[in-house]
């Protein structure tokens, strides 16, 4: 579990994070987000689609299908193994 969370940092609060909230700047980034457990999707500093691919390859840890996580690292870092 402290691989996937260092691999895929998600919130932990619970602020309804809406559109609309975000772009009235009603919240602000917590110590999560300064010591790198959170990317800050509560002032818009990581999309909602960026979100949700980490919570895919969550899934896909759990489910057992590495070759998509690997996938998913080698596109988001530009890294492609000769293998």
């Amino acid at each position: 579990m402290d691989l996937i969370k260092k691999m895929f940092p998600l919130r932990n609060c619970t602020y309804n994070l809406t559109e609309e909230n975000i772009s009235k700047d009603k919240f602000k980034v917590c110590l999560e987000y300064h010591i790198k457990n959170c990317m800050g999707p509560c002032e818009g500093l990581e999309t909602e689609v960026s979100y949700n691919e980490k919570i895919e390859q969550i899934k896909n840890i759990l489910k057992g299908n590495f070759a998509e996580v690997k996938a998913y690292i080698q596109r988001s870092t530009g890294y492609h193994s000769e293998r």
